[in-house]
């Protein structure tokens, strides 16, 4: 029987949004070193531990968030 396919590293999701989430976050005017902060206050958890669900979701958010300091696109 073949294989099962690597699962993404314990199955968390920021990685596989992060280049999203940052340059939204940073679009938006933050800091990048409050990033880990927010998620960890949100959360409860840090940034590596989220699910895919989650990191879209967070994509999103900061995606209008920054739509709306630059006045939309």
């Amino acid at each position: 029987p073949a294989a099962p396919a690597p699962a993404s590293p314990s199955g968390f999701g920021f990685q596989a949004h992060e280049q999203a989430i940052v340059a939204n976050w940073t679009a938006a005017g933050w800091p990048i070193n409050g990033l880990a902060q927010w998620v960890a206050a949100r959360y409860q958890r840090q940034p590596s531990q989220l699910t895919p669900v989650e990191c879209a979701a967070i994509a999103r958010e900061f995606e209008t968030y920054a739509q709306k300091k630059v006045g939309g696109k």
